[in-house]
């Protein structure tokens, strides 16, 4: 799979509110809905377990999204993509 269809996977993932787990420089990340009920989400949260960060990004637009959620490293998820292991639930 090359960069432009894993990229289109997550969009097409975060459209259907999944939860996605990615490795980052040895950190595992977790993306994951911020609901606002059952079926509607407000944004996301993105968090590591490395140091319990907690990112809330207040979009729902999955673009927008991965430009502005920032790795440990103050990298957005978008530019570093090429370096992600991703895994959608």
């Amino acid at each position: 799979m090359n960069r432009l269809d894993k990229i289109s996977d997550l969009i097409e993932s975060m459209e259907t509110q999944m939860e996605i787990t990615f490795n980052y420089d040895n950190v595992p990340y977790f993306l994951e809905p911020d609901y606002i009920d059952n079926f509607n989400i407000k944004g996301w949260i993105l968090n590591n377990n490395k140091n319990f960060s907690r990112q809330k990004i207040s979009s729902t637009d999955s673009k927008e999204v991965l430009q502005l959620a920032l790795l440990e490293d103050g990298k957005s998820v978008l530019s570093q993509w090429k370096n992600l292991d991703m895994i959608i639930y």
